[in-house]
């Protein structure tokens, strides 16, 4: 798939802004995980149920907060821990969902 590539280096950036990110996924349209971690896709769709695009949600995960945002090309969830400041998780979550839309 095209879009292989550029999500692992989109998870790649993602890890360089923020040392509490926890882990991240990326999933395709169809529903396919492209990259990360897949075991974060089904509680990132159920936080996304009803949410319009590059509309954020969070909630608790773990000892920390997963925070979600979709496009109609993809889905993208971080895990983070207890001290990641939000606005700058929900920045940088949707910007690297913009940029996916040109892959």
């Amino acid at each position: 798939m095209t879009d292989a590539v550029p999500a692992r280096i989109a998870l790649a950036y993602l890890a360089t802004l923020s040392a509490d990110l926890r882990s991240a996924v990326i999933v395709a349209a169809d529903g396919e995980v492209v990259a990360g971690d897949a075991g974060l896709e089904p509680a990132a769709t159920r936080l996304l149920d009803g949410a319009g695009p590059a509309e954020a949600r969070k909630a608790a995960h773990s000892d920390g907060t997963l925070f979600a945002a979709r496009s109609d090309g993809h889905l993208l969830a971080l895990a983070v821990g207890p001290h990641a400041l939000e606005a700058v998780v929900v920045h940088d979550l949707l910007a690297t969902l913009d940029d996916l839309r040109d892959w």
